[in-house]
């Protein structure tokens, strides 16, 4: 397995094409960090606030996702978006406005996959975690976790999609 992309925003820039593609409203901050020296911050203040990457999608049938989350307030918008051009493939969004837990739902249909993650506890680190495996496209697994902790995993068509080639990290990116 090849890593497709690794980023802990330690150049400091939010430079588009210097650690992902594309910004709105996100900024690379001191402040709040987990290691290093940086990390990205976005807000549910702004109406899009997200880091966009996108990368080849040849030979990508299963991918692995990993990201580490310090959550401030509640959630109130989608968080992660997996994406092939303009259709999603899966995305983390909320159950509720202002709940916080998270739901892995598959973007063809917009239908949850499996349960409700455990609660995320504001101002305290969370690694959040997302499988996808397109090998057979009418039967593609999608699976999320929450510091180690698989909630959600299930079977889904997604024959009407291409295989991933972008990441959306970020809060209410209209992109649902």
């Amino acid at each position: 397995m090849a890593r497709l992309w690794s980023c802990g925003f330690e150049l400091g820039t939010s430079t588009s094409g210097v650690e992902f593609d594309l910004a709105s409203s996100a900024t690379i901050v001191a402040t709040t960090i987990r290691s290093g020296t940086y990390s990205l911050n976005v807000t549910q203040a702004a109406s899009a606030s997200y880091a966009q990457y996108t990368f080849s999608s040849a030979d990508k049938a299963i991918t692995y996702y990993r990201f580490y989350v310090n959550r401030v307030g509640s959630f109130n918008a989608h968080i992660f978006i997996i994406k092939n051009g303009a259709n999603n493939i899966a995305y983390l969004t909320p159950p509720g406005v202002n709940d916080n837990k998270l739901k892995l739902v598959e973007g063809v249909g917009g239908t949850q996959v499996g349960s409700n993650s455990p609660v995320t506890v504001s101002n305290g680190w969370h690694c959040w975690e997302i499988m996808v495996d397109m090998t057979t496209l009418a039967s593609s697994v999608l699976a999320a976790r929450l510091d180690g902790y698989e909630f959600a995993r299930g079977t889904v068509d997604l024959s009407t999609r291409s295989l991933p080639d972008t990441i959306i990290i970020g809060s209410d990116v209209g992109q649902s």
